[in-house]
């Protein structure tokens, strides 16, 4: 827009007594207005139209400075949103990925709390049987035994749970790929049954303890408790016969199996913590049977040779 405020401002009036403006003055010229006095009118209307057409353009011209103000500070604020919603993406973006990284990654970004060393050394237990307990599944003694523990902290921190394994089939060679997590650790791995009496007495206390950390249910390691505990504490305990110590073993490794078993059979579980004598008669038996079967074995095989 062209400004013509500075041409009015500086504009001056011009010469009406002059000849140019000679048809003019005709115009008011009479017998009461002199050719002076005409000039004189011409002059005061100028001067009044001039200042009009001043007023005029000083307004049109703070009118398009005000929309010229308007319009740059609306593209000034679309920049700015623009660049704000720019910004809040690539924030949002790099959380996804922080997020994912920690998610990939938990080793990387685990709370370490800034304590002293511990003077006790942690128990780690595997990471496959951590994963079971928290589902809530049978888990095996032999994880919590000091074999056990001490092949589960050889091995901690070594892989991730998502990360894959190679199991190599050693009959036809191929190869398959596992979870981590979802692979025992190469100890030697026993049944409930076959653990020693020293192992199960410090295999079960561990586990209850592994049972709140996977945070099962109150009444449920309540009841483990008093089924351990009332094994530990039953008259076989202080027998002399080592088949009564198997008895107890092989009665709650079945026990404790079954039990498992049955959560979603049509009849569901039972309570663990109340000992079968009668049961526990019955696994008697077939432990002697079974040591029985055992010698008679060996002595077949002493004979033959």
């Amino acid at each position: 827009m062209v400004d013509n405020t500075r041409h009015f401002l500086h504009s001056t009036c011009p010469d009406f007594a002059s000849a140019e403006y000679a048809a003019a003055r005709q115009v008011f010229l009479s017998a009461e207005v002199t050719d002076a006095e005409a000039v004189s009118i011409l002059q005061r209307a100028w001067t009044a139209n001039n200042l009009i057409d001043r007023a005029r353009q000083q307004r049109q011209a703070a009118e398009a400075a005000a929309t010229a103000a308007a319009e740059a500070a609306i593209e000034a604020q679309r920049e700015t949103d623009e660049q704000a919603l720019q910004e809040a993406k690539e924030m949002a973006d790099a959380e996804d990925l922080l997020q994912e990284d920690k998610k990939k990654n938990r080793t990387k970004y685990a709370v370490i709390p800034m304590r002293d060393p511990p003077t006790v050394r942690a128990e780690i237990i595997s990471p496959y049987a951590q994963r079971k307990l928290e589902r809530g599944f049978y888990v095996e003694l032999s994880y919590f035994t000091k074999e056990g523990l001490q092949a589960a902290r050889k091995t901690a921190g070594h892989a991730e749970d998502e990360a894959m394994l190679p199991i190599v089939d050693p009959v036809s060679g191929s190869t398959s790929w596992v979870p981590a997590a979802a692979k025992r650790e190469s100890f030697s791995f026993k049944d409930n049954e076959d653990l020693s009496w020293e192992d199960f007495t410090i295999a079960a206390p561990r586990m209850l303890l592994a049972f709140q950390h996977a945070k099962w249910p109150e009444s449920r390691i309540k009841m483990f408790s008093e089924f351990w505990g009332n094994i530990l504490r039953h008259r076989f305990r202080l027998s002399d016969d080592p088949l009564d110590i198997k008895t107890l073993l092989v009665y709650q490794a079945e026990q404790r199996r079954d039990w498992h078993h049955a959560i979603f059979a049509p009849n569901g579980a039972w309570n663990l913590g109340v000992i079968s004598e009668d049961l526990l008669k019955k696994t008697s038996d077939l432990v002697y049977r079974a040591a029985r079967e055992r010698v008679d074995k060996e002595l077949r095989a002493q004979v033959s040779v």
